[in-house]
């Protein structure tokens, strides 16, 4: 390949002059044209002259190195001695070969050495039983100190001084950090809602716990107060009073309760003048008769059907009942009354018809204190006797 390179001169037109390209040229400018040029030529155009006069051809193991003039190659002692001044010369009288676990220490007098573990603990003013661990002579631990030192992991460090997790420290929960955070008021208690702790007091923690006052507990109340400082005694009873509740004695026997609103509690133990009723029917009427005291009132009575098949269907004090003849029964004491002077009630319904019955002592047949004869009639003009489906008698007299 051919360049033509153009001189312009002072007129600015080319001269013209073929420079024919070889390989390692350098297009130059010499000041009035351009030429090719290389090597040496070309370096000293550049001004790399000096440099390449300086550097010496490099060999195995040296190093450039400047003399403070140029630069030259250096090793061994020689290079020791530009990189580490004096001191060069004994790393030489070290030697290369050093045994493990050796460390390079100066004797102190310019001369430097391999040392051993011990050697150089000594060298840097150290116990030499920091070489194999063991405690100083001059210094004293103890036996608990000793166990921790020679623990080799966390857990046996944690097991020899009791900080184990969920063993002597409380475990991490989520949970407790709930309760941390909550508040210390008075009267607060700590209560699962289903996600977390939460303080709750009051009617709140009341209905949590199923404590609501006149829902789930009772009350207060001034009454109930009377009522709980009352003395229990078998047979007591309680009263209102104007004011507050208070307790009834118990009557003694035969006594019946009656109203009386002098008495704080409004009601008083009475002797018995009449009759007391109580749940049981008439069987259980008392009277308060000389000698005859807590007995029934009503002394006999019977239930009786003399329709189809006669029959006593319930009866107190009575022993049989005979049917003599239509409308016409007998009745028989079961105890016999004290005297003839006794009183009978009789009432009776009619088997087929809505008659109107009655009944009456049988004409020359008077009671006597052993037996009753007691006819019933229908109540019409004619009167007459008639078989009844239900007979009802009860008598009341002294025996």
């Amino acid at each position: 390949m051919t360049s033509s390179v153009f001189d312009r001169g002072s007129g600015g037109a080319g001269t013209g002059a073929s420079v024919t390209p070889t390989d390692g040229m350098f297009l130059v400018g010499d000041g009035a044209s351009f030429v090719g040029e290389s090597g040496a030529t070309m370096r000293a155009s550049a001004g790399m002259a000096l440099l390449e006069n300086a550097l010496p051809a490099p060999a195995d193991s040296n190093l450039l190195v400047g003399d403070g003039t140029t630069w030259v190659l250096e090793s061994g002692d020689t290079l020791r001695t530009s990189i580490l001044g004096a001191i060069g010369p004994d790393l030489t009288t070290v030697g290369a070969a050093v045994a493990a676990d050796t460390f390079l220490s100066s004797t102190g007098a310019g001369v430097l050495r391999w040392s051993t573990a011990t050697q150089a603990i000594a060298s840097l003013g150290m116990d030499a039983d920091i070489a194999t661990l063991a405690l100083p002579a001059s210094t004293t631990i103890s036996a608990f100190g000793a166990s921790m030192i020679d623990d080799t992991d966390e857990a046996t460090f944690k097991a020899t001084v009791n900080l184990e997790i969920g063993t002597d420290v409380q475990a991490w929960d989520a949970q407790l950090d709930d309760i941390a955070v909550l508040s210390v008021t008075n009267s607060n208690f700590i209560v699962g809602n289903g996600d977390n702790w939460v303080a709750e007091s009051g009617a709140t923690v009341r209905a949590s716990l199923g404590l609501t006052i006149g829902t789930h507990v009772q009350a207060w109340d001034a009454q109930l107060d009377d009522i709980a400082g009352l003395s229990e005694t078998k047979g007591m009873l309680i009263s209102n009073s104007t004011s507050a509740y208070v307790a009834l004695a118990v009557g003694a026997n035969t006594e019946v309760l009656t109203a009386d609103s002098a008495e704080v509690s409004g009601m008083k133990w009475s002797a018995a003048a009449g009759v007391v009723a109580d749940s049981i029917g008439l069987a259980e009427i008392k009277d308060d008769v000389a000698g005859d005291e807590g007995a029934p009132f009503v002394k006999a009575w019977v239930s009786y059907q003399q329709v189809t098949t006669p029959a006593i269907l319930d009866s107190y004090n009575v022993s049989s009942v005979t049917d003599v003849s239509a409308g016409l029964m007998d009745v028989v004491w079961d105890t016999d009354f004290g005297s003839i002077n006794y009183s009978a009630a009789f009432m009776s319904q009619s088997p087929a018809t809505n008659d109107d019955h009655g009944g009456c002592y049988v004409q020359g047949d008077n009671p006597t204190v052993t037996d009753l004869p007691i006819v019933s009639r229908v109540l019409s003009a004619t009167g007459f006797k008639q078989d009844a489906n239900f007979n009802h008698i009860l008598a009341v007299g002294d025996r």
